[in-house]
């Protein structure tokens, strides 16, 4: 069973929570934390390591909602970033595309571009 954490402060010795990795984030279980130190041991792989904390990000698991919202939202991003590259910046119809994307996004009841 792993100890709770609401994300402020230290993660807690036996949380299971996420890090921050190259491609998103990754869940691992802290096994030691100090001042200056943090342990911990990545779910996935089951290898353990020691970082300095300056060194990655930890934050607790999310639900499946949130991670639905943040997919949707990178999803949001990609569109307007594409949109703006394809009209040179120009935003005058960025409203409108961004309401029938949506409604694309929807009508297929993900959160992934087609």
């Amino acid at each position: 069973m792993s100890i709770e954490w609401n994300g402020e402060g230290l993660p807690p010795v036996g949380c299971e929570c996420e890090r921050e990795v190259p491609r998103g984030w990754s869940r691992c279980r802290i096994n030691y934390a100090s001042s200056a130190i943090i342990v911990y041991q990545m779910l996935e792989s089951g290898n353990e390591y020691a970082s300095t904390l300056s060194a990655f990000r930890f934050r607790p698991i999310r639900s499946e909602e949130e991670r639905k919202r943040d997919d949707r939202i990178a999803s949001l991003n990609n569109f307007i970033s594409g949109f703006l590259k394809s009209t040179d910046g120009d935003h005058a119809h960025l409203g409108e595309a961004i309401y029938e994307w949506l409604a694309v996004l929807d009508k297929l009841k993900t959160t992934t571009p087609p």
